[in-house]
């Protein structure tokens, strides 16, 4: 029962009143050997500590949770502290590591006939495989989840494809696909609710409707706050807000948007911040005509190339190009674009293709892109 009330505490977002009860349970459950609850609470407070940022112990916890519960033969216990041992790479930003995770549980849930947890991390599978550039693979992850019955697929499900066929300049799929996402819209999970308003954001931002697309990202990012800065669905959110800013051209709302990472400590400071902060703060320099972004927008390919981030390496790479052809210095670009091209033909990125040939034919007339 105190693990219990520890867990529901958690979820309704009363923390400091869980922590308590959770430190009880795992005491009593450890004492009076009850291996069942004592991984179902290691999991409640690898939740908790997950959400103040304190990764690698969440990690830790997980990970002892799910040894635990598979020696003892709990299904429902492994299920879940897998499941968020996953959310922990999400935070931490590992994406490979994630996807070896979530097959691990796919893996599990299939053995023992879990049709709920299998939904959730079919869902999971197609999530991964859009940050490590492999789409193809990631939507037939999505066909597959279709194929669930209705009662048991995650509205997630459909969140990756949608940012996919925004992408492609696939505007019918991706607006069908959202439409879809039923389950995430009528639910009252604050997770569930910011994907939903953040996909939502990309959809309109890609449909040209930026006034309603600032809006959805910035309810987005307003509910995923709660969930720590090291959450991927704030992480998304921020980029929304970001994009739809500076598309926008509201160089003021794009710096103000940036300054809430200059207060992370490092520990909080995960590869995708890093990398974001690098992009944001070149692009937004770009924007206002300063002339020293190149050190900036160089930091944020690194990252996203030595974390296995594909398109968000190559998308940075063409407005990197742009950047160099703008100030006359054309010649450097050449090596980018080559680049960024054969990542978006391999990705089949429409949009982007055709912006790299703008900036190609920009440098062979001389010109400012």
């Amino acid at each position: 029962v105190t693990a219990q009330l520890g867990r529901f505490l958690l979820f309704s977002g009363r923390d400091e009143e869980a922590a308590p009860h959770l430190e009880r349970a795992l005491g009593l459950a450890e004492a009076l050997d009850l291996p069942e609850t004592l991984a179902q609470a290691m999991s409640s407070r690898a939740v908790l500590v997950m959400k103040q940022d304190r990764l690698f112990e969440s990690r830790v916890l997980l990970e002892g949770a799910i040894e635990l519960a598979l020696a003892n033969n709990l299904h429902a216990a492994a299920l879940r502290a897998y499941n968020n041992l996953a959310a922990t790479m999400v935070y931490s930003d590992l994406s490979a590591e994630g996807y070896a995770v979530n097959q691990r549980a796919l893996e599990h849930a299939r053995r023992v006939g879990d049709r709920v947890w299998e939904a959730r991390f079919v869902s999971g599978a197609g999530m991964w495989l859009f940050f490590l550039g492999r789409w193809d693979e990631a939507l037939a992850w999505a066909a597959e989840g279709e194929q669930l019955p209705p009662d048991v697929v995650m509205g997630g499900v459909t969140f990756f494809s949608v940012y996919i066929h925004c992408e492609r300049g696939e505007l019918a799929q991706a607006r069908e696909q959202f439409s879809s996402s039923t389950a995430a819209h009528e639910s009252e999970e604050a997770q569930d609710v910011a994907g939903h308003a953040c996909t939502e954001a990309r959809l309109l931002r890609a449909e040209g409707k930026l006034d309603e697309a600032q809006a959805a990202a910035e309810r987005a990012l307003s509910i995923s706050r709660g969930l720590g800065v090291t959450a991927g669905l704030f992480k998304s959110s921020l980029r929304e807000a970001l994009e739809t800013a500076l598309e926008m051209g509201d160089t003021m709302r794009a710096r103000e948007l940036l300054g809430c990472l200059d207060p992370l400590k490092p520990g909080q400071r995960t590869p995708m911040l890093r990398a974001f902060q690098a992009e944001f703060e070149a692009r937004l320099g770009a924007a206002l005509g300063e002339s020293d972004a190149d050190a900036r927008f160089t930091s944020g390919e690194a990252l996203y190339r030595e974390h296995g981030w594909p398109f968000f390496e190559a998308a940075l790479e063409v407005r990197h190009a742009e950047w160099l052809i703008s100030q006359g210095r054309g010649d450097e670009a050449h090596a980018l674009l080559a680049a960024a091209r054969e990542t978006f033909e391999r990705l089949r990125a429409a949009p982007w293709l055709e912006r790299v040939a703008a900036a190609e034919a920009a440098v062979e007339a001389g010109i400012p892109a």
